[in-house]
C-alpha cells in the first residue's frame, strides 16, 4: 500500500503514473481540505474533488481541476443577473461539477461528514482506491498582506492571481481540527507515506498543521519520503516559491527540509540539486535524487517505477 498526502495538481499528477503500474485499490490519498471554499453557500472541496475525478476517471487532465468536456453555462447564465455585486463568479466552478456540489451539500445539511460524502462518492463511482479528507472539521488557508488585509486561498490564487503580497499564511480552525479515523487507520497501517511534490504551505502545510496528523507522521517517520517540489529554488507550477519566501521558509532546498525534518525520513530531489546532498544529511534525511519533472504521461510512470523501486 502506498499512502499520499495531496493537494494542488502536483501530487495528482504523480497518482496518474502510480495508477499506470499499481492497482487502484493499494493507492491510499489524505487530500487537503485548507482551500475549501464556500461558492455562493455551496462548499466546494477543490483538492478532494481533483482526486475523487482522477481515479474516477473524469478530471480534466488539461488543467487539472474540474471535470472534462465541462460547460458553464450555468455560470455565464449568472452573470448576467444584476446587481451581480453579491454573487461569486469569479470562481469557475462548471455544469457538472456544480452537481457534485450540490449534491454534497445536501448530504451534509442532514448531517453526514465530508467523510461520508467522499465514501458515498467513491462507492457510486466505482473508485477502488481509498481517499480522504484531512479532516472532517473546517480548516480554512487564510493570507494575509503586509497592509494587514486578510483573503481565502482561493481569492489569493483565482480572483487575484497571486498578484498579492503575502505576509503570513494562517489555517484558521486547525486548533480545533482532528484526525479522521480513516485517516489514523491508513497513516498507522502504512509502510509506505508519501508527501507528494505539491506546495509545502498551502497543499501540504494545511495538513500538517492538524497536530494529530503530524504526530502521527512523527511516529512513523521512517516510514515517510517528501518528494521535493522545486528545483534549484523554482517551483514546477504555481505560486509554491513565491509563498516560501514570503513565509519565511525560503524558497530553497535548505527551506524545504527545514521544514520537514521531524516526520521526513527521505526527500527526493532532482538531478540539478546534487549540490544539496550534504545540507539534506545535515537534517537527518536520506538524500535520493533522479528526474523528478512530471511534465509528460511518461515523466509520471517513470517516477512512479522509480519511487515503487527505493521505497
Amino acid at each position: 500500500m502506498y499512502t499520499f498526502l495531496s493537494g494542488g495538481t502536483g501530487t495528482p499528477k504523480l497518482l496518474q503514473g502510480f495508477r499506470k503500474i499499481v492497482d487502484d485499490s493499494k493507492l491510499e490519498v489524505v487530500c487537503n481540505t485548507g482551500d475549501d471554499y464556500y461558492w455562493n453557500s455551496l462548499l466546494v472541496s477543490p483538492d478532494l474533488d481533483t482526486v475523487l475525478y482522477l481515479f474516477a476517471d473524469l478530471l480534466d487532465t488539461e488543467k487539472f481541476w474540474g471535470r472534462k468536456d465541462e460547460t458553464f453555462r450555468m455560470l455565464e447564465e449568472l452573470r448576467t443577473f444584476t446587481p451581480s455585486d453579491y454573487l461569486d463568479t469569479w470562481f469557475l466552478i462548471g455544469d457538472k461539477d456544480l452537481a457534485l456540489h450540490i449534491f454534497r451539500n445536501h448530504l451534509m445539511r442532514r448531517g453526514d461528514s465530508l467523510s461520508d460524502v467522499t465514501n458515498l462518492l467513491m462507492e457510486q463511482w466505482g473508485i477502488r482506491a481509498k481517499i480522504y479528507p484531512m479532516s472532517n472539521e473546517k480548516v480554512t488557508t487564510t493570507l494575509h498582506d503586509k497592509e494587514g488585509n486578510s483573503y481565502h486561498f482561493q481569492e489569493y490564487f483565482v480572483r487575484y492571481r497571486t498578484e498579492i503580497d503575502v505576509e503570513r499564511v494562517e489555517f484558521v480552525g486547525s486548533e480545533d481540527a482532528h484526525i479522521t479515523p480513516y485517516v489514523f487507520k491508513t497513516l498507522s497501517a502504512s509502510k509506505n507515506i508519501i508527501i507528494g511534490p505539491s506546495n509545502p504551505v498551502t497543499s501540504i502545510g494545511p495538513i500538517l498543521s492538524v497536530e494529530e496528523i503530524r504526530d502521527k507522521l512523527v511516529d512513523k517517520r521512517e516510514r515517510v519520503t517528501a518528494i521535493s517540489p522545486i528545483v534549484s529554488s523554482k517551483a514546477f507550477s504555481g505560486p509554491t516559491s513565491k509563498l516560501m519566501d514570503a513565509v519565511g521558509m525560503g524558497a530553497s532546498i535548505e527551506g524545504l527540509v527545514k521544514n520537514y525534518k521531524d516526520f521526513c525520513a527521505r526527500l527526493v530531489l532532482d538531478e540539478a540539486d546534487r549540490s544539496q546532498a550534504q545540507l539534506v544529511e545535515d537534517f537527518g534525511i536520506e538524500p535520493i535524487f533522479t528526474d523528478i519533472t512530471l511534465a509528460t504521461m511518461q515523466d509520471k510512470e517513470r517516477m512512479a517505477q522509480f519511487l515503487m523501486e527505493v521505497l
